[in-house]
């Protein structure tokens, strides 16, 4: 059987230079006392996200708390999920984040709209759904036909209507967002990526909020027992530029049913 102790101290001395072949006194008597837990304890640990926001902004309301409704101001409201500045950039995601408080047994119905921002606010997409699985945090993905033009921007809003009788009534959240191309050095960095979170980190780096959030999600459900992605988690709901500490432990659920157009 190998003895470990005298292994690590064998490996030292071999890797020294011949010059340094006298070793001082005592040296071997201290090899033998580093143990294999202090020696993984020193190996480089994963580094926390370097998370960065967009230097621009957008008109945005991501609590649905204040309406004229009682019911919005549940705590936590229905937030959505974007830096304070109200705007997210994205690459390649294409979906929104919410918080959604009510349970599905309340049988609410929510809109989600995504308009430009021309002058007529064009209608871009639109989609009415009933909650399932809540209270938790929902997505809602654009559909592959909805194109989105580089470095324009959009603004979408996620209402819940809990009065259909008066739309005045809906608790209601809204902001922007930008699709952006990639620079060369940053698709290349990408592309030499070994794990998923070193994309994950490569898009922190360089402020892609949607594509930092959607992975970051995906990779904590394929792995929630990771102590590196629940730190990731925290960190960017915490983030100084985001402050959403409130719905951190909240659960991620799948969601949601799409009511049938109008005849």
């Amino acid at each position: 059987m190998i003895n470990h102790k005298f292994l690590t101290a064998a490996l030292i001395f071999t890797s020294l230079p011949a010059s340094n072949a006298t070793l001082p006194r005592g040296f071997l008597k201290d090899v033998k006392n580093v143990s294999s837990n202090t020696i993984v304890k020193n190996l480089p640990i994963q580094q926390p996200l370097q998370i960065k926001m967009p230097s621009e902004g957008a008109p945005r309301k991501r609590k649905g708390g204040g309406a004229r409704n009682p019911v919005c101001d549940v705590q936590p409201s229905l937030t959505a999920l974007i830096p304070l500045r109200g705007l997210g950039l994205t690459h390649k995601s294409r979906e929104f984040w919410f918080y959604v408080p009510y349970q599905a047994s309340t049988g609410y119905s929510a809109e989600f709209q995504l308009q430009d921002n021309s002058e007529t606010e064009n209608k871009i997409y639109s989609k009415t759904f009933k909650f399932e699985n809540t209270p938790g945090i929902i997505n809602i993905p654009l559909p592959r036909d909805i194109k989105l033009d580089s470095n324009k921007f959009y603004k979408w809003q996620l209402s819940v209507i809990v009065n259909p009788q008066d739309r005045n009534d809906d608790c209601f959240v809204s902001g922007g967002v930008k699709q952006v191309p990639l620079p060369p050095d940053v698709s290349n960095k990408l592309k030499m990526a070994k794990t998923p979170r070193e994309r994950i980190a490569i898009y922190a780096e360089n402020a892609l909020w949607h594509d930092v959030l959607s992975n970051l999600i995906e990779l904590r459900r394929q792995n929630p027992d990771n102590e590196t992605l629940k730190s990731d988690w925290n960190d960017l709901l915490k983030h100084r530029l985001v402050r959403l500490e409130d719905i951190v432990s909240k659960p991620i659920v799948s969601c949601c049913e799409s009511e049938p157009e109008p005849q």
